[in-house]
This record gives structure tokens, sequence and C-alpha cells, in this order.
């Protein structure tokens, strides 16, 4: 992933290599990583060379789609079961819905 300044038209930086990237207000992002055959949730400071945090270390199915809330606090992501959260600071995930589909938050 990288940043890229769209109105000034500057190239960005590499950030850290995955993809389905959100990014919260303050800056921090969410992304997904393969780690060992499944698909994993990280979070990245707004310092883009601080370390990453997995958000899903046990994770055995794919989680995907991920979704800051609006206060930035929990992330809300896809599984082939149906939709989690988890504290954006890392913690266990909890399900909220059993449809699979795409996580969003109402504001």
């Amino acid at each position: 992933m990288y940043i890229r300044d769209q109105y000034l038209r500057q190239e960005g930086m590499a950030v850290a290599k995955g993809s389905q990237p959100d990014r919260d207000d303050d800056g921090d992002i969410v992304f997904v990583r393969s780690v060992a055959g499944h698909s994993h949730l990280f979070t990245k400071g707004s310092d883009y060379r601080a370390a990453e945090r997995d958000l899903t270390p046990h994770a055995t199915a794919d989680c995907t789609e991920p979704a800051f809330s609006p206060d930035g606090r929990t992330v809300a992501f896809r599984t082939p079961d149906g939709i989690y959260t988890v504290p954006a600071a890392g913690g266990t995930p909890t399900k909220v819905s059993d449809t699979v589909g795409l996580p969003a938050y109402r504001g």
C-alpha cells in the first residue's frame, strides 16, 4: 500500500504490504494481509514507520473488508460465517451478525 496526495499530486511512500485498507480520522490504517494461509487484519498508527499490530492473530478463517467505526475505536470485518468487530487497539473479536456481507457502520 502507498500513500499519495491526490490534491498536490505528490508521490507518497510505501506504508505496508497488504490490501483492502481503511483509514480513520486520526490517520491510523487497518488492512488485510495473508498469514499462514488466512487473511488477517493489521493496524498501523498514523506514524507509518511504526510497527504493525495483528488484530486477528488466531484467525482460522479469512478476515476481509475491514472498516473503522466512526470514532475509530473498533473495526468491523467480514468472514465466511458473518460480520465481526474487534477493538482497534486489539482484543477478542465479537460476532455481530450471521449475515455474510460487507461490514459498515451507521453514522
